[in-house]
């Protein structure tokens, strides 16, 4: 069900995307143009939209990972992060290489990731990204 609500979400914002670009992994990472953006690629979008709190309602899962913050605004992803808590998601979060230039992020950037910490059931960090995260916790 997770991976659904991840691809009802994306297909919603490719929907409101002027192109949508499929990448198929093999062996290494891929990042779109809007990687490491100032502003989400999707900024348009001001609340979560009701269709994917449908599906996160009927969900059991909720995955995010750091390059979510070059897609939504810090307020959508924080929405999303209270809505899957409320309806009884497991939160799942992977910060990834975007991890750390979010801490050092701007003031919301750094209120949505906080809130993303703390209400994620499960994270997902390697050895580096566990040191930066408690350094980056402790700054905060």
């Amino acid at each position: 069900m997770c991976f659904y609500v991840v691809l009802l979400l994306m297909l919603h914002l490719f929907y409101l995307a002027s192109q949508c670009t499929l990448y198929i992994f093999t062996h290494s990472h891929s990042f779109s143009r809007f990687d490491f953006n100032k502003e989400p690629a999707f900024k348009c979008i001001k609340e979560l939209p009701m269709s994917a709190k449908h599906v996160i309602n009927r969900s059991k899962v909720l995955f995010c990972n750091g390059f979510l913050f070059d897609e939504l605004s810090p307020e959508v992803i924080m929405s999303a992060a209270d809505f899957a808590n409320e309806s009884g998601c497991i939160v799942f979060f992977d910060p990834g290489p975007r991890g750390k230039s979010l801490f050092k992020g701007l003031h919301d950037q750094r209120l949505a990731l906080d809130k993303l910490l703390n209400l994620s059931d499960v994270l997902l960090l390697t050895a580096d990204e566990v040191i930066y995260t408690i350094e980056g916790i402790e700054s905060v």
